[in-house]
């Protein structure tokens, strides 16, 4: 019922008629607000600083950003990152590039930066700091996202320094695994869990009646520094 080449993206869909009345009689579908009487999220933003270091790298990045921005205008790029072809004037800028540029940013706000050599160089984030605070300050139970594993593996060691014990489901996760970990959260058994974005933003249900979960994204969402990105641009 999908329209896809091989191996390829669906493209669009067919002969839907027929499929939903295959599925009628096994499947139906229903609103999470329909079956489960929620509160309201809240959401709040806590705005904070970068380190000396995280600064000092951001600054120099931004900087090579504003010397290469004629450049970028123009539709070429030099010198900023590793592509499929060699960077040179005639070159036309290309999406990896622009990916791992923004990558690079995204990098230091979360206190790191990975080298050319593939090398992680630690830099350290007050949004650890001040999640540690709120875990403390709070009996709620907690959902940490996270993308880069290089963030995922110091959450778990920062986490663990502090008392909180907490657990990780990530792509090396196994289903079982999986399942098992939704349960000891679901009963309680497990207060602080880090999930990474990539592999467990869809298809998870974390909802449960014993006390309220509160989520913390440890990325930069738009053009805003929240605290479902706790990170704050430089001045």
């Amino acid at each position: 019922y999908g329209v896809a080449g091989f191996g390829r993206f669906i493209r669009g869909y067919k002969n839907m008629d027929e499929l939903k009345k295959r599925a009628y009689f096994s499947a139906f579908s229903r609103t999470k607000s329909a079956c489960i009487d929620l509160p309201e999220r809240v959401y709040q933003t806590r705005k904070l600083p970068l380190y000396e270091a995280q600064y000092e790298w951001y600054d120099n990045l931004l900087g090579q950003v504003s010397q290469n921005g004629s450049e970028l205008k123009s539709g070429s790029l030099r010198g900023m990152s590793e592509s499929d072809t060699t960077p040179s004037d005639t070159n036309p800028v290309t999406i990896t590039q622009v990916v791992t540029m923004l990558e690079k940013f995204q990098q230091i706000t979360s206190g790191f930066i990975t080298t050319d050599l593939g090398e992680n160089i630690w830099l350290d984030s007050p949004k650890y700091d001040e999640l540690i605070t709120i875990l403390r300050d709070s009996t709620d139970k907690f959902i940490v996202w996270a993308r880069h594993q290089f963030v995922i593996q110091k959450l778990q060691e920062i986490l663990t320094t502090k008392g909180f014990n907490p657990v990780v489901l990530n792509r090396a996760s196994s289903d079982d695994y999986r399942k098992l970990i939704k349960m000891k959260f679901k009963r309680g058994d497990i207060k602080v869990l880090i999930l990474q974005i990539q592999s467990e933003c869809r298809g998870n249900d974390f909802t449960c009646d014993c006390s309220p979960v509160s989520s913390v994204f440890f990325r930069r969402y738009r053009r805003r520094w929240t605290l479902h990105s706790p990170w704050s641009e430089p001045k």
